[in-house]
């Protein structure tokens, strides 16, 4: 097998274990479509490439972070079928990494995006809203 291949069923591995995160992962799915709902939102808005990259990180840093926490937490029950307290403290710290990253991830979100939907709301119903803030 050559170097190719070998890239190519690398590539395989990991596009199977995405399709497994998204089909098992309630959370996963929720946050694909929030970074999905954030990102046409920041482009039909007319973001700039530093807002456009910064909806991008914080999109890809939570799924990222859901996925790491898919796999320690099947690592977890593998090791540790029978219920453990240190492997219930190892899950949750794991899903609060997730959180971070999330709630992060919200607030860049909500700091790029709110003023560009007030100011298209305002265009919308017709306001002179450039003097409020």
């Amino acid at each position: 097998m050559n170097i190719i291949q070998k890239e190519i069923k690398s590539f395989g591995h990991a596009i199977r274990g995405i399709k497994f995160l998204f089909q098992s992962q309630t959370h996963a799915r929720f946050h694909l479509f929030a970074a999905l709902v954030s990102i046409f939102l920041i482009i039909y808005l007319n973001g700039t490439a530093l807002e456009i990259g910064l909806i991008f990180l914080a999109s890809a840093s939570v799924l990222a972070a859901e996925a790491f926490n898919t796999a320690i937490e099947n690592l977890t029950d593998l090791v540790s079928p029978e219920w453990n307290a240190a492997a219930g403290r190892v899950k949750d710290i794991s899903a609060g990494g997730v959180l971070i990253c999330a709630c992060f991830a919200a607030a860049t979100g909500f700091l790029i995006l709110a003023p560009k939907v007030f100011y298209w709301f305002c265009e919308f119903v017709m306001l002179d809203c450039t003097n409020l803030f």
